[in-house]
């Protein structure tokens, strides 16, 4: 697993990047984990902000996949479509007001095909593009054609419809997309925080696995949050270290008449106890994170809305919507 940017760990033990980073620069073209290879460093080097050599590593896996003509294989596509998804996104870091580069991120997205697995995630951060670059009906059209179940998912969706009414001097649609933000996302916030005061092992432990019993909050946003923490890589490793150790316990319960009762096994299974008992309490802390950081992203997109609508009631009021 790579901490990218930082460091790398390699059987258990922590290198720095810079040795793991040596094996990965001998990885041929012709092998069949190089796309996986570049990407890799690819995204080391945008965590370094080496933006020269992180285009240079997502251009060689586009002109590999490029050699091949179509990819052979789901999962080549799958790479090849995440490629130009880090590469627009990538180009639009380091482009806001450079308009040269936020083209060549629209370009980027626009190699998506519309059965990808990526096609909405492009869709949507075009919109954002396009906002930067002016282009606010095109947005706004990019915002329209997402399915209602993805927006749901990305309240900072609202955020950016209100803020393209509010270049645009639409005040009274300003404020109305920042209620639809309130009105959508404020109950899952209070929600998600009710829900991690109360949360609990058993509780974690089913919304990790996803079968949280969600009927008791009202809120479909709160519900499709929910739904994707079976999806989280690191609340799946938890789980499966549970599952693991919960084995080992019934191979001691159930072990020879011999060795039962025995110093020997006592320890084994004091020991491991003691190990799920650890993992439980990782498990809990990781859930209550992932509900923690959607409940202040939520906070923190209100807030700025806020900002936002008292600037637009005030020129609603003046009757000078458009004064700068």
């Amino acid at each position: 697993m790579c901490d990218f940017g930082v460091r790398c760990q390699a059987e258990g033990e922590f290198i720095p990047w810079e040795e793991a980073f040596e094996p990965l620069a001998r990885v041929p073209e012709s092998s069949p984990w190089f796309v996986e290879a570049q990407l890799v460093k690819a995204m080391v080097f945008v965590r370094q902000r080496n933006s020269v050599r992180a285009l240079n590593s997502y251009h060689a896996i586009l002109r590999h996949v490029e050699r091949e003509n179509t990819p052979s294989t789901t999962k080549q596509r799958h790479l090849r479509d995440l490629t130009w998804m880090h590469t627009a996104q990538f180009q639009f870091a380091i482009s806001r007001n450079y308009e040269p580069g936020l083209r060549r991120s629209l370009q980027a997205y626009n190699q998506l095909e519309r059965d990808s697995a990526h096609f909405d995630d492009s869709r949507f951060e075009q919109a954002w593009v396009l906002f930067h670059m002016g282009q606010h009906e095109q947005s706004l059209r990019n915002l329209d054609s997402l399915p209602a179940d993805y927006l749901l998912l990305r309240p900072e969706a609202h955020l950016l419809r209100a803020m393209i009414h509010y270049a645009r001097c639409d005040h009274e649609a300003t404020v109305a997309a920042l209620e639809t933000l309130r009105n959508t996302h404020g109950d899952e916030r209070d929600e998600l925080r009710e829900l991690r005061s109360s949360l609990g092992f058993e509780r974690a432990f089913e919304i990790a696995i996803g079968r949280a019993d969600v009927s008791r909050w009202p809120s479909r946003s709160t519900s499709a949050f929910l739904a994707q923490a079976p999806h989280k890589p690191s609340l799946r490793r938890r789980v499966d270290s549970i599952d693991r150790i919960d084995e080992e316990l019934d191979q001691l319960a159930s072990s020879s008449e011999e060795l039962h009762g025995t110093p020997l096994h006592n320890r084994i299974l004091s020991e491991t106890r003691l190990l799920r008992s650890i993992e439980a309490e990782t498990l809990e802390r990781s859930v209550s994170r992932f509900l923690q950081m959607r409940e202040e992203e939520i906070s923190g997109l209100i807030e700025f809305g806020l900002a936002i609508e008292v600037e637009s009631t005030a020129r609603l009021d003046h009757q000078n919507p458009c004064e700068r």
